[in-house]
């Protein structure tokens, strides 16, 4: 790909913000697009961008959350941004989680709270906001939906142990 055409994608690719919703509580969507595709493409990943308010959302609707740390400047979360958060089956496994964006330029205080090294760092929390697992450097479309459903066996069976 030549740099002109590079420029060209990044510049097609990446992620849009809703601008009449608050800014503490403005979600992200995040989608590619295609001018060769004939078919609608998948609906994004929609990212709120409120830490606590994710958080309570996840504990009210007993969903887990997933929390995507990212920096503004960060290639690789870029990357993932534009590709494996526009993937399909990403996109359908959302819907699963509570997804929540932290940028790290904007928040250090809540990366410095939750042990944040580098970026992108994606946590998987269970509803009531304790950590499952972490997945530090950027990540395909594959090796995040097999993690994403891990953290679903996983809410799942803690669900079930506490039932009982």
């Amino acid at each position: 790909m030549t740099l002109v055409g590079a420029i060209l994608v990044i510049g097609v690719l990446g992620c849009s913000v809703d601008h009449q919703v608050p800014p503490q509580t403005r979600s992200v969507t995040v989608s590619s697009s295609d001018s060769n595709q004939t078919t609608m493409p998948p609906k994004p990943v929609t990212f709120l961008t409120n830490y606590r308010q994710g958080v309570e959302l996840a504990r009210s609707e007993s969903k887990p959350a997933l929390v995507f740390f990212t920096l503004s400047n960060c290639s690789n979360s870029k990357k993932m941004l534009e590709s494996t958060f526009s993937d399909e089956e990403i996109a359908r496994l959302s819907n699963r989680f509570v997804c929540i964006m932290v940028d790290g330029t904007e928040h250090p205080e809540r990366c410095e709270a939750m042990n944040i090294k580098g970026f992108p760092t994606i946590l998987f929390l269970s509803p009531q906001g304790t950590e499952l697992q972490r997945l530090a450097g950027k990540q395909n479309p594959d090796q995040l939906a097999l993690q994403m459903h891990v953290a679903l066996q996983s809410t799942a069976a803690k669900t079930v142990a506490a039932v009982r």
